[in-house]
């Protein structure tokens, strides 16, 4: 049993194999006739990369371009169907020499598979879109946004910008997905649309003065609608899996580093890859630093 590491109430999830039932499409129909596979997309998913143009950049006792260019490297031999990191792209403010930077760690991944990123705190939303003006899927009609849809084997990803002003010293910490983007992430629910949805942005939803500001607006849309299976988020530096009212919520550990303190256990440093149907998703760390006492476990998950 695989204990997934929270900093509120902790959370138990039991590893199941790659055999599991769900996976293996082993329901019957009816006279006896098997059930198809369920079809599965497998996705590199990574949080919170905190790349400057300073070489070498050692935070915390980290190496930040060495983390980046080790999952990278991971990423690229694992040969998912694509890759979504969710903010904290830039080291503090993101200066334009700091997406010159990212680009080139992140050029080998992009030329592999689709890379689709969202924006955090840290984040220059101008200076993010100059060096990086092609996305994956389908944007959103938002102005001043950030937000995309990605279709890929009958599950649909929303890419949604929680950024709420300038990062860095002195700047806003807490995000904010705000009306408008809420008002067009409902009018998308409520289309005729029976496929999954999963929602990806940056800050992990709370209450608190960090966390995402219009988590309970957010939760008035997405818990009614059943399509909506998980979302996943970054932004805390944690690896936590926790459930609301059956949704999942997935914080996707950091890349850059973690933070220990005397309060808590280290949190792994690296990436997740998911599995991901319609029915369920297996979710593998792969630490590259901090805690690695779970590296390479899998957690599987059934929606609800």
């Amino acid at each position: 049993m695989f204990r997934a590491l929270r900093r509120r109430n902790a959370l138990k999830v039991i590893l199941v194999l790659l055999g599991a039932a769900w996976l293996v499409g082993c329901a019957r129909l009816p006279f006896g006739r098997p059930a198809p596979p369920e079809t599965a997309v497998r996705w590199a998913l990574l949080s919170d990369l905190h790349v400057s143009e300073k070489v070498p950049d050692i935070v915390r006792g980290f190496d930040i371009h060495g983390n980046v260019d080790k999952v990278v490297a991971e990423i690229i031999a694992a040969k998912p169907d694509g890759a979504i990191i969710t903010g904290d792209l830039a080291r503090n403010e993101g200066l334009p020499g700091d997406y010159v930077v990212l680009r080139k760690h992140l050029e080998p991944l992009m030329a592999a598979m689709p890379v689709a990123m969202t924006l955090g705190n840290h984040d220059h939303r101008a200076n993010f879109l100059k060096q990086f003006p092609k996305h994956p899927g389908e944007a959103a009609p938002l102005k001043g946004k950030h937000v995309r849809v990605i279709e890929t084997g009958g599950l649909r990803f929303f890419i949604l910008d929680s950024l709420m002003g300038a990062g860095g010293p002195g700047g806003i910490t807490a995000g904010l997905l705000g009306q408008e983007q809420r008002q067009w992430l409902a009018r998308e629910l409520a289309k005729p649309d029976p496929r999954p949805v999963f929602l990806f942005f940056h800050h992990d939803p709370g209450e608190r003065d960090g966390e995402l500001h219009d988590t309970e607006l957010l939760y008035k849309i997405i818990l009614p609608s059943k399509k909506v299976k998980a979302i996943f988020y970054g932004h805390s530096h944690d690896y936590v899996i926790d459930k609301k009212d059956g949704l999942y919520l997935i914080n996707i550990p950091a890349v850059a580093y973690n933070f220990d303190d005397k309060t808590r256990e280290p949190m792994p440093v690296g990436w997740i890859e998911a599995k991901l149907s319609a029915r369920g998703g297996e979710f593998t760390l792969h630490a590259v630093g901090g805690n690695t006492r779970d590296n390479g476990k899998t957690v599987s998950l059934v929606w609800r």
